[in-house]
């Protein structure tokens, strides 16, 4: 696998190649948009504020879970 970097046209082209309709293409392309323009990298409460309780570290939860997320694991 490697990254080739493309314009938002062009992945909208190859979306639409796909199949994938106009309304989806937008879409992922303004979630990738907030992605590339860090908008979510501000650490909130949101957590605390949905569900009442602060938020778990992901260590936890794997701990409790026994999670794995190895490509080789995953299938």
């Amino acid at each position: 696998m490697r990254f080739v970097p493309v314009t938002e046209d062009e992945y909208r082209a190859d979306l639409a190649a796909a199949g994938y309709p106009d309304a989806a293409a937008d879409e992922m392309i303004m979630v990738l948009r907030h992605i590339r323009e860090e908008r979510g990298a501000t650490v909130t409460d949101g957590v605390r504020e949905a569900l009442g309780r602060p938020a778990r570290d992901f260590a936890e939860y794997v701990a409790r879970t026994g999670f794995d997320a190895r490509p080789e694991t995953v299938s």
